[in-house]
């Protein structure tokens, strides 16, 4: 409680301070919220970790550009009593594919690729694939059918390939296990492109470009920035995204001086409790990724650690139209591109109103609920406790990092957390 109102002190008492980035912080009612109704943050996330549903958390709200509200929760470590900290690293996971997806953006502008381009154009095992016709869950054998249209480029950064995930999908979980075709990053001895001889050999899960399928899309799309432009994934990615924008504590493998900074990762093992996943790990995951392994083995769909500062960076030079700080890391056309819905021809995300941009979700309407979102607001979280969303219509960036694989949880914390954030606005900006 003390460290609470030491941070709380911080960051509502002080008109201005500066951080690592160049970034200025600011008192929450100058940038129109009311600073009790934010402070239910706190009320909210301690009562989660006072349950033991989750073992800590970090959250960063800025307007304008401008951080109004920061603060880490709980442990990094709860077996080893280690209190959070801002600086704290996190596994993002799916918040990897926003990240990678700029890459591919950026190899676009340059004109080394098109939305249109198949796949096979880059990465060929992929033009011999098909699509799944039947599925034997006895003897997990599969009968396939021809490919009509080939996968694209806009079919991967839309999800509408049809590749999907083995953990959201029991047959296909049987499918890529029999391929040993993993779902998330890992630590073993190879590399992407190994990876998709194997996924070339799995089915589609429906004809590319007629449903909306969840899954190993941002991958393959890390391996076509490899082979566009010459170098490892992770390489790209931290040349051209994470040191302009100044993401110090960001990368698919951490430096030595980092990996103190990891947060433990843990396990539902009920609805009401949580248990840190054992050193080796479950299957293909290993809980020493990003610190330890062959480091070959670059995901695209979920390979990155980063901390929330350093995420918020991120997507305020989305939000920016593709700068901050004066370093542009893509166009601003291309960004409201990347940003709006390039799926109307087909069925939208489970949750009523979203539709999928080039690396998001989007509203598609404003909610009638207690979220209060707005339409055109973009984000996405990860399956390891994290998410984000970015909110143009009020110049709002929210990052809450947290690290419970597949928490039940989840989506609660995240409804609140957008419903208090929301709620907390005196000036809503319209």
């Amino acid at each position: 409680m003390k460290r609470y109102f030491a941070i709380c002190s911080m960051v509502f008492l002080m008109p201005l301070l500066t951080n690592a980035q160049g970034n200025r912080s600011i008192k929450p009612t100058k940038a129109g919220f009311d600073k009790d109704s934010l402070g239910k943050i706190s009320e909210l996330l301690d009562g989660y970790i006072a349950k033991g549903l989750i073992p800590g958390a970090n959250v960063l709200v800025a307007r304008n550009g401008k951080i109004v509200f920061e603060n880490s929760y709980g442990y990094s470590d709860r077996e080893e009593k280690r209190e959070t900290k801002t600086s704290d690293i996190y596994r993002i996971a799916s918040m990897t594919k926003p990240i990678v997806s700029a890459a591919i953006m950026q190899l676009y502008e340059q004109g080394k690729i098109n939305f249109n381009d198949p796949v096979s154009k880059f990465i060929p095992e992929l033009g011999n694939v098909e699509v799944l016709k039947s599925f034997n869950k006895v003897d997990t054998t599969w009968t396939t059918k021809p490919l009509e249209t080939p996968i694209t480029i806009h079919h991967l950064l839309t999800h509408t390939s049809g590749i999907n995930y083995g953990f959201t999908n029991p047959k296909y979980g049987a499918i890529y296990g029999k391929l040993r075709i993993p779902d998330a990053a890992h630590p073993f001895d190879f590399t992407i492109h190994d990876m998709m001889k194997s996924l070339a050999k799995a089915p589609l899960a429906h004809q590319p470009g007629s449903r909306w399928t969840y899954g190993l899309s941002t991958d393959v799309l890390g391996a076509v920035v490899e082979k566009v432009s010459g170098e490892r994934l992770d390489v790209y990615v931290q040349k051209n995204i994470l040191d302009p924008l100044g993401m110090k504590h960001t990368g698919f493998w951490l430096k030595d001086e980092l990996k103190d900074d990891l947060v433990a990762l843990y396990l539902p093992n009920t609805d009401t409790a949580i248990t840190r996943i054992p050193d080796e790990g479950r299957g293909f995951f290993k809980p020493n990724y990003p610190i330890e392994g062959a480091k070959k083995y670059h995901s695209g769909g979920s390979g990155i650690s980063s901390t929330t500062r350093d995420y918020f960076v991120f997507c305020q030079a989305i939000l920016n139209g593709g700068i901050y700080n004066g370093e542009r890391i893509l166009k601003e056309s291309t960004v409201n591109f990347m940003r709006n819905n390039q799926i109307t021809d087909i069925p939208y995300l489970k949750r009523a109103g979203f539709g999928f941009g080039y690396g998001y979700s989007v509203a598609m309407k404003d909610s009638d609920d207690f979220k209060q979102v707005k339409t055109g607001k973009f984000s996405w979280g990860g399956a390891f406790g994290t998410t984000f969303w970015i909110d143009p219509t009020r110049d709002i960036v929210v990052v809450l990092m947290s690290q419970v694989l597949s928490g039940p949880h989840k989506n609660a914390i995240d409804d609140k957390l957008e419903s208090i954030v929301n709620g907390a606005l005196v000036d809503i900006g319209e």
